[in-house]
């Protein structure tokens, strides 16, 4: 955060740009090599999981604990 302000502690609006351009350029390299895929199908796969009433997370071996904490991770983590 330093980098955007000036020597007086105010925002330089003209090193703001080269910022959010670094970080989309960031953000961006990580969908290469079928990392979006992945986290969509981590998306789509929570939702489901917990849908899923106590019979069928019993027949999978799951506690609805374990469901629950499983289902509550952001898609981008494993």
């Amino acid at each position: 955060m330093s980098a955007i302000l000036s020597r007086h502690g105010h925002l330089s609006l003209s090193s703001l740009p080269k910022m959010l351009l670094g970080k989309a350029f960031r953000l961006f390299s990580h969908f290469r090599d079928g990392a979006f895929e992945t986290f969509v199908q981590r998306a789509v796969q929570r939702r489901q999981l917990r849908a899923l009433d106590d019979t069928q997370l019993k027949d999978i071996g799951v506690s609805r604990a374990e469901a629950c904490w499983e289902a509550e991770k952001p898609f981008w983590r494993k």
